[in-house]
């Protein structure tokens, strides 16, 4: 799916759905009544009709043949007027263009003012968050919106292109997040879930370094390794570090960042409770326990688009929590990487790879530079 900025007026633009934003109570204005006029007042008369009052995610169609665009699709957005709601309407809007297999869409963005350029990248985060879908594994892939267009004032295109980067930025590393807690668990697994942790970061120019099992043991990782135990995926303990570029009157360490932030996200692949075992229903969905690992690589993954002044470390423990002879116990006493002892509960072993990123994330929070966690 393509995005673009188009700074004709609204209902010149050719496309197969134009999509404009009406908040309550329903009156057309601005755009909206353009392209109302456009329509020969038909537009109003519909909303008269179904009785549209803008109330949030309500939507109203009117086939349009003798306009450049196909149909014209009003958005409720309620009494809000803040980027969310716009993020809503946008994702509405591309979720009603797929069920009309409307290929060219089109949203309007609303008048100028000093919030275009925020307007402008929220349309392009509901929108590309609204088209997600994970259908990788399917036989028919449902027909994609190909592209989007978002609608802004006369002149204003060139000095909008980068607010349309970072909306396209922040909806890759959303999606990418997505996709990872999406796959099966038999796909993404501790070291498929690493392997995308390096890719990404060779491709957006961030240091990475997976330590190994073994070598987790050694630095004093207890919990983490008992975590790991029960399984025969290898573990990963994934470690991202951006740092940014250099700016004047800056501090020399971390590439001139001032401070170091770390993001930590629990990457258990497939959690089955280990010995306190799961019921079958909430089993089901353990292959998303890895959602907070996929969280940190996504949003590691859109930090050079966003220029982020701060040194950032991602850190992702990823491992199975399975059951085999191997596995820990309830009461089973493990040290942690900070020195700590800790006694194991019921219900508590499956979190326990969690544990071990406080000890990074304090040194990171006391902006302590170490060689141990240097990719």
């Amino acid at each position: 799916m393509r995005f673009g900025l188009e700074d004709a007026a609204p209902p010149r633009v050719p496309c197969d759905l134009l999509a404009v934003p009406v908040a309550e109570p329903g009156t057309l204005s601005g755009a909206a009544a353009d392209i109302d006029g456009a329509t020969g007042g038909r537009l109003g008369q519909l909303a008269r009709i179904e009785a549209f009052t803008g109330k949030q995610d309500t939507t109203i169609t009117h086939f349009a043949p003798e306009a450049p665009f196909t149909r014209v699709l009003a958005v409720g957005t309620g009494t809000a007027d803040d980027p969310e709601a716009l993020r809503r309407y946008a994702a509405v809007a591309v979720r009603k263009a797929r069920e009309m297999r409307a290929a060219r869409v089109a949203l309007s963005a609303g008048p100028n003012g000093a919030a275009l350029a925020e307007r402008v990248r929220a349309i392009v985060e509901g929108a590309g968050l609204g088209a997600y879908r994970f259908d990788r594994y399917r036989s028919g892939p449902e027909a994609p919106v190909e592209s989007i267009a978002v609608i802004v004032p006369s002149g204003t295109r060139e000095a909008l292109g980068g607010a349309l980067r970072l909306g396209e930025s922040a909806v890759r590393a959303t999606c990418l997040a997505r996709d990872l807690v999406n796959e099966p668990a038999n796909v993404m697994t501790p070291a498929a879930l690493a392997d995308v942790a390096r890719s990404g970061a060779e491709r957006d120019g961030l240091g990475c370094r997976v330590i190994e099992l073994d070598e987790a043991r050694r630095m004093g990782m207890g919990l983490f390794a008992a975590v790991a135990a029960a399984s025969d995926q290898p573990a990963k303990f994934i470690v991202l570090d951006y740092e940014p570029k250099a700016r004047a009157g800056a501090s020399p360490r971390a590439g001139g960042a001032a401070r170091v932030v770390a993001l930590a996200g629990k990457g258990i692949t497939f959690d089955t409770g280990g010995l306190d075992i799961k019921g079958a229903s909430g089993m089901a969905t353990m292959k998303g326990d890895m959602g907070g690992a996929a969280a940190v690589i996504g949003a590691m993954s859109a930090l050079r688009d966003h220029d982020v002044p701060v040194r950032v470390l991602g850190i992702a423990a990823a491992t199975e929590n399975m059951i085999s002879g191997r596995a820990m116990r309830p009461g089973d006493v493990i040290r942690s990487l900070a020195g700590k002892t800790s006694r194991l509960r019921t219900r508590t072993p499956r979190d326990g790879s969690c544990w071990e990123t406080r000890w990074p994330l304090r040194r990171a929070k006391a902006r302590r530079r170490s060689s141990t966690w240097r990719p």
